[in-house]
């Protein structure tokens, strides 16, 4: 493990590899449910994808935990994304320890979401809804820094848009959408390509 977090450190995070996702998800799911499998990988990928531009990102603090992460949810240097983006975001106060900010996010509007969000969710715990809000903005935002091409820029607008209502912004659904849209242009590039030869 020490040898994992010691290579981390002076790297990225280790690539997203399919053929392991595909393993951990025959292995946790019954053989014959390929779309759980499926569901299983796409999560896998998501949450690779959100701890990489994370760790871009981070400042010296959030990456260090995240590589303990890394290293305490790795078997035979194989990581599991799902439990290292549990682990990742259990420390609260390094949560938006990143170098870009969101000016888009207001917190005192957030919590009011989530107070609104509460009264038709009353079991919603408003900690828990504020935190997935920050969560979930940081991430779009490292999206936008990250995703430049001009079409899934265009795309993160209208997740932007569609998760609006009444200057209230719905981050927790911006951001999935945003992991819809990168989810859409990896499936559509190859098909995309292939219909121009």
């Amino acid at each position: 493990m020490l040898l994992l977090v010691m290579a981390l450190a002076s790297s990225p995070l280790p690539a997203f590899n399919p053929a392991q996702a595909v393993a951990q998800c025959a292995d946790e799911n019954e053989a014959q449910d390929f779309d759980a499998q499926a569901e299983c990988v796409k999560s896998l990928n998501r949450d690779h994808r959100e701890l990489s531009a994370v760790y871009r990102f981070a400042k010296p603090a959030l990456k260090t935990a995240i590589e303990r992460c890394v290293a305490d949810y790795s078997e035979d240097d194989k990581p599991d994304w799902n439990m290292t983006q549990i682990c990742s975001q259990r420390n609260e106060a390094l949560l938006t320890e990143t170098s870009l900010t969101n000016a888009k996010f207001d917190p005192d509007l957030a919590r009011v979401r989530c107070k609104k969000e509460q009264t038709d969710r009353p079991d919603l715990v408003l900690a828990d809804c504020f935190k997935d809000e920050v969560v979930s903005a940081r991430n779009f935002t490292l999206f936008q820094a990250i995703y430049k091409e001009v079409a899934l820029q265009s795309s993160f607008q209208i997740c932007l848009k569609r998760w609006t209502d009444d200057d209230l912004i719905d981050w927790g659904m911006v951001s999935y959408c945003a992991q819809d849209q990168l989810d859409g242009f990896d499936s559509l590039a190859p098909l995309q390509s292939k219909s121009r030869n």
